[in-house]
Formats: structure tokens, sequence, C-alpha cells
């Protein structure tokens, strides 16, 4: 049977596109491109992302500080035997470390005994240098019985730039120890008022601010400090751009002394660093004397009544010579018996000697 030529055309296209769709290809639909645009992305590979760079371990040489606390301080007053003064007010001190307060006019504000003593204070407390790390506020030690524990304890066990930073002796200058108490570890800075609190002393604290304002003659001896141990530990110390604009300020408004020249050199000698603020060498005819040990105020206050008794004694002596000129033969029993008194006269002032040291 002979179809009609619609019939077979429509059969052709019919098996055209059976054979089609079963190779996969597409049925009388134009290839304009429109279904192809939204596979071409998938069809390029996408690019890998970049591995980000591992942060580089930390490459920062520590100074060789002293091991241990104790042996830091032993340094410091060896180092500081030259110039016994304290750091702030000045307060000369003896080699027992007994503050002279007479030498500064210090006055006792609250405690009697920490007035009369030196302390080691540390310029930069260990709270500005500690509190950023994970050992001051997480709790990453543990004690023997098993408690956890964070802070500055926590810090001195298992953080060694920690230790470095708290036994650098650049750091660390004789106090009063209660001014050191009362500064505590609050930050320097500038306070309205002059509310004095330690009678000649110029040091003021306010509590509530949680902030001391040194005199003027120790703030470059301050911001040196600061910036010696910015410079040594970078991030180890964090600074504000307000902190670090006053200690520049204060580092070029007071040039350092002698003094704090020698105590570099002497530092440097002991720990194997210099601060780099500060010239190796001090300026020509401003080298630093030694100054003799002042001794305790509480014994000079005694002496003068000490004293007074041999010069009592002194006069009979005198008299006592004309009348042997003038008969010598009778008075030469009498000298016999004279010459225990001038034994006694010269006992005296070496009774008196043995009380000295003690006091």
């Amino acid at each position: 049977m002979t179809l009609p030529y619609t019939m077979r055309q429509v059969a052709i296209s019919l098996a055209l596109g059976v054979l089609l769709a079963g190779c996969g290809g597409s049925s009388a639909e134009p290839d304009n491109g429109a279904q192809s645009k939204p596979d071409a992305p998938a069809a390029e590979p996408e690019p890998e992302p970049e591995p980000e760079p591992e942060p580089e371990p930390a490459n920062k040489t520590l100074p060789k500080t002293l091991a241990t606390m104790d042996a830091a301080i032993e340094a410091a007053v060896e180092i500081h035997s030259q110039r016994r003064r304290t750091f702030y007010c000045g307060c000369a001190y003896t080699p027992q470390l007994r503050i002279a307060r007479g030498t500064c006019g210090y006055k006792t504000r609250a405690d009697e005994s920490l007035s009369k003593r030196v302390a080691w204070d540390r310029v930069v407390p260990n709270r500005a240098f500690g509190q950023h790390r994970q050992c001051w506020r997480e709790q990453v030690c543990k004690d023997e019985t098993g408690a956890a524990f964070s802070g500055v304890r926590c810090c001195r066990e298992v953080d060694e730039e920690f230790r470095a930073m708290e036994h650098d002796l650049h750091n660390l200058v004789p106090a009063v120890g209660e001014l050191q108490a009362d500064r505590s570890d609050f930050d320097f800075g500038e306070l309205e008022g002059e509310t004095r609190m330690y009678g000649a002393c110029d040091f003021e604290v306010d509590r509530s601010q949680r902030r001391a304002e040194p005199d003027e003659d120790t703030r470059g001896e301050i911001a040196r400090a600061y910036l010696y141990m910015k410079e040594t530990y970078g991030d180890g110390l964090p600074l504000s751009p307000e902190q670090l604009a006053q200690f520049e300020s204060w580092h070029e408004e007071d040039p350092a002394t002698a003094w704090e020249v020698q105590r570099n050199r002497r530092i440097a000698a002991v720990q194997g660093n210099s601060n780099s603020y500060l010239p190796m060498v001090a300026p020509p005819g401003d080298d630093p004397e030694p100054e003799p040990a002042p001794q305790d105020p509480e014994p000079k206050a005694a002496a003068p009544e000490k004293e007074a008794a041999p010069e009592k004694e002194a006069s009979p002596a005198k008299e006592a010579a004309p009348e042997k000129e003038a008969t010598p033969e009778k008075e030469a029993a009498p000298e016999k018996e004279a010459a225990p008194e001038k034994a006694a006269n010269a006992e005296a002032p070496n009774a008196d000697d043995p009380s000295r040291p003690a006091n």
C-alpha cells in the first residue's frame, strides 16, 4: 500500500526523532546557543583557591635575662650600688636597703614599715605585658592538686617571653616600699591637681583612674624603659598610639643623665643587651661619682647626745694640770691615782662604738 506523501513525510520525521533521541541528540529545534550558555561555566574547571600562607614562627631573640627573680634583684642591688637613690623621689638608702627619708623629705602616707625599706619595682608592670596572653586570661595551668589557674603565676610557668620581660634589668628599679605598693600596676600619665601624699616627694597616685604621675625629672627614664621594652619584645608589650606619643614626648623633654647612661652599661655587662634609646658614653664632664652610703636617720639623731658627755668631763682634767706643775714632788702620788680617771675617759668613746653598727 502506498502512503500519501504527507503521511510518508510524517513517518520519516518520527523515525528521525526516535533515532536522534536514542543517540542523545536534539530534534528539530535550532541550536542557537541559548541552551549552551548555562553549560559553559560548568565546562571550564573552576580555579582552585590558593592556600593561605601559614604564619611564620616567631623568630624573636630574647635577651639573656637571669633565670629567677631573686637572681635579678641581687644583680640590680649590685648595679645600683654606686648610686643608692630610689628611682622615684631620689631618696638615699643604705647598703642594708633602708630608706634615709630625711634625704628626700619623704613622709609616710600610711605604712611606716614599708616607707623605711627599698622595694624593687618594674617600671612597665606585669599587667602591661601579661594581660593579653592566654596564660593570663585562661586557666591553662594546673597545680599539684589538679586545680586549674591562670594569671601571673601561670605565665611564669609556661611563657618564656613573659619570664624574660619580668626579669629584665632595664625595667627593674629601686623604690620606697610604700610608694611602690601604692603605685601597684597602674599606668603612668598626668593627673590634674597636685595632691602630695608623700611629703616633699613629687609623686601622685589616683586609684580611681588607676594612674600614677611621676615628677618631671623621672619621666624621661620611664619613657625610655617603656620604649626599650616595646622595641625589644614587640607585640609582647601592646601600647596604644596615645601611649607611644606620650613616651616619645617624655623621652625628648627629659634627656638622659650620666647615671642613666652608666646604669645602661652596667646592665649590658650582665644581660648582654643595652637600651638603644641611650648613648653608651655619657656627655663630657657629666660622669657620676659614687655617693657615700647614707646612715640611718635614727642613729644620727642620737649622736649629739653621746658627744656632749665627753666635753663636760674634759674640763676637770685641764684644771688638774696646773696643780701638778705647782707642787711636782708632793703630787707624785696623786698622779698615780689620776691615771685611772684618764683611762675611764678614754673608754667612754669606745663604749659607744658597738652601739652604732647595731643601729
